[in-house]
């Protein structure tokens, strides 16, 4: 994207895969105007290598400042050719705010002066109707932003992430730096024949998201890396519909009339969908429309059973929790708010004892929570062995690289002292 007068605004948007045809600025190169830069992610953009030489020291892989005035915000500038981020430093620039960005540590100074330099492990590009690349369990941009800029930048809102889903994912949750916010599911590192090498991508843009007029964004990106990647979740991209803490194996459909599979129930629906596949404890489902209660068919079971369930609204839309596959009907009326999230009761609290010589393996994909039974602050993999600190009822206290956070013990295999 090559700015050079105006205001441009750009948010929401994963810019990758692009080389310059001028040696700098791979993904956004500002040589006038204004830009005003949030949560977006930019990777895997470079210079034009034919050029380089002379400008190494001002490359901006991923992004260059020759001119202008800079807004950057809660962005991911990382894994770009050579200094992924390049502002010129005289009178020519104007920094009015730098912050909460993750970005490479090879940049010039002026960039990563207070920033995290953390390698943000981003897995993708994921090949939907959007193109992003999500950050995987334990990255440093996952709950980053305890202060979440979600107003509108200059229009454009910052509410929803890259693919409409809310910022923050979770009542009580801080927001994450870069285009997406993580949604419970940790994409695998690619194997070791995936790891080789890769061959520069093509000239052709890989843009996606939004952004004022101004720039040069092209709105579908043709540029996918010869790297296997899984396909994500049909769950992330039903249109109207948010789910969090999915599995890579969780399947989502939007289902109506005859398909709800009962005529009644198919009646008096707002909306549905049927999950299936891998559905872990603590599942949220939202619908972005207005409901006060839901139908829940158990498709696990011959003759179905179908259970009541109470809805609760977060962020103008009707949400609920289940446990299972099934389909999930949004029923009419007005679903009360959701309570504030309560770390652990005053019982489990008592009974918290602290433990040596315990390791825990997960035998599920889990939810990494902040306190028993606690808001949700990441997953966890399946089939890693980890130390389990203290004990409270149900519940293990574990430390996952560095970061504490408790799990159900009713999907771990414990070992050794473990109360």
């Amino acid at each position: 994207i090559r700015i050079d007068g105006g205001t441009v605004t750009i948010v929401n948007t994963s810019i990758f895969g692009n080389v310059s045809t001028h040696g700098r600025g791979g993904g956004i190169n500002l040589g006038g105007g204004t830009l005003h830069l949030y949560h977006s992610t930019i990777t895997g953009n470079t210079p034009d290598s034919a050029n380089s030489g002379a400008i190494s020291s001002e490359a901006g892989g991923g992004i260059r400042v020759y001119a202008g005035t800079l807004t950057m915000v809660n962005n991911i500038i990382f894994g770009n050719g050579r200094d992924d981020c390049a502002i010129r430093t005289d009178s020519s620039v104007t920094i009015t705010q730098i912050a909460g960005n993750i970005i490479e540590s090879g940049s010039t100074a002026n960039c990563t002066a207070s920033q995290t330099t953390d390698d943000p492990d981003l897995a993708g590009p994921f090949d939907d109707y959007l193109k992003y690349y999500i950050p995987r369990a334990g990255s440093p941009a996952i709950d980053a932003i305890s202060s979440c800029v979600t107003s509108a930048i200059n229009g454009l809102s910052l509410a929803t992430d890259q693919r409409g889903q809310p910022r923050p994912r979770l009542p009580g949750n801080n927001c994450d730096i870069g285009a997406i916010e993580h949604a419970g599911w940790s994409p695998p590192p690619p194997s070791r024949e995936d790891s080789a090498p890769q061959p520069p991508p093509s000239r052709s843009a890989g843009v996606t998201g939004s952004s004022a007029s101004g720039s040069s964004v092209r709105s579908v990106a043709s540029w996918i890396p010869p790297t296997a990647m899984p396909r994500a979740s049909t769950c992330l991209t039903l249109e109207g519909i948010w789910v969090d803490g999915i599995a890579q194996s969780t399947e989502c459909q939007r289902v109506s009339g005859v398909a709800i599979g009962n005529d009644e129930i198919a009646a008096s629906a707002v909306d549905a969908v049927d999950v299936w596949g891998s559905v872990l404890p603590d599942m949220v489902v939202c619908f972005f429309a207005s409901g006060g209660a839901f139908k829940f068919i158990d498709t696990g079971v011959i003759p179905r059973v179908v259970y009541d369930l109470g809805a609760y609204s977060y962020n103008g839309m009707s949400c609920a929790t289940i446990d299972r596959p099934g389909i999930l009907v949004l029923l009419p009326g007005a679903a009360p708010a959701r309570a504030a999230p309560a770390s652990a009761s005053p019982a489990a609290a008592a009974q918290t004892q602290a433990l040596s010589n315990c390791m825990v393996r997960t035998n599920y994909l889990l939810n990494f929570r902040d306190a028993p039974d606690g808001e949700v602050i990441g997953a966890l993999p399946y089939d890693v062995t980890l130390t389990a600190l203290e004990k409270s009822g149900g519940w293990y206290k574990v430390d996952y690289h560095g970061e504490q956070g408790w799990i159900s013990a009713d999907y771990v295999e414990p070992k050794g002292n473990c109360g």
